[in-house]
Formats: structure tokens, sequence, C-alpha cells
């Protein structure tokens, strides 16, 4: 089956509902399942985590949800470059379709640790902004017809 990894998990989407499978055991059909709401503030507290330790290594400023929201623009940049290099709008300097496939999965990841870090400095809960955001969508299927 294919599907998005996010660092060792496996994400697949099955009714609306994220669901991140352990990628090894997901090969052995071993399949571990955790709560959209549990996974997204494990991942929170791990990105923050992670973001002191880079700031603490690398001698910068700490992180926070301002300095999240300024990044956020220059890596949906690279993400951009990306794939117009995969689509030959850009020159890919000699990279193959794979090598480039691969950098926008870091590109994803990327802006998808910014948008969970954010959420968490603001303490925003996603899984209940994604369900409300799910709500909305089929609301405005169910009350607007088609032309």
């Amino acid at each position: 089956m294919q599907g998005f990894y996010l660092g060792k998990y496996k994400i697949n989407e099955v009714v609306g509902i994220m669901i991140f499978h352990d990628s090894a055991a997901f090969a052995r059909t071993e399949q571990k399942d955790l709560a959209l709401s549990d996974t997204f503030k494990t991942m929170g507290l791990q990105i923050v985590k992670q973001m002191k330790k880079y700031s603490s290594r690398l001698c910068t400023k700490p992180w926070n949800y301002k300095t999240a929201l300024r990044d956020l623009p220059c890596q949906v940049g690279s993400l951009t470059k990306l794939v117009m290099q995969l689509e030959g709008e850009r020159y890919r300097h000699n990279k193959t379709n794979a090598e480039i496939k691969e950098e926008i999965g870091d590109e994803l990841a990327d802006i998808l640790s910014l948008v969970v870090f954010i959420a968490h400095e603001l303490n925003i809960d996603l899984n209940d902004a994604w369900e409300g955001m799910h709500k909305s969508d089929e609301n405005k299927l169910s009350t607007r017809s088609s032309p």
C-alpha cells in the first residue's frame, strides 16, 4: 500500500481520519493506531524539544511561533522550487525524479513541523481544528447547489 511517511510513521487517510502506523510494524501488518489528537500532541512535544536542541547547538535565538511563521514562507518557497524542478520548469542540477521527490518530502515534513509547532505554541488543538474544518466543508457542500 502506498502512503506518506513522517519520520518513522506511515500516514494513511481513512474516512477523514489520519492514522499513523510504525512503518516496520506496518510491513509486518502489525498496525498500531494512535488517536489524531494524541499524535498531534506527541508531534508537538517532539518538535518543541527538537527546536530547543537546534537553537542551543546552533547558538541561535530560541524559536517561538513568530519565528516559525517567518520561516514558513521560506519553506514553501523551497518546496515550490523543487516542484518546479520536478515539472521541468527549473534547472534540476542533474537530480533524478527520485532525488527531487525525497527533497520534496523533506520540505513537506519541515512545513508540517512548523504548522504543528505554531499550533502547539498557541495552544491550538489541531484535532478540533481538523474536525471543525470537515464540518464546515460538509455544511458548505450540503447548502450549495451545483451549477
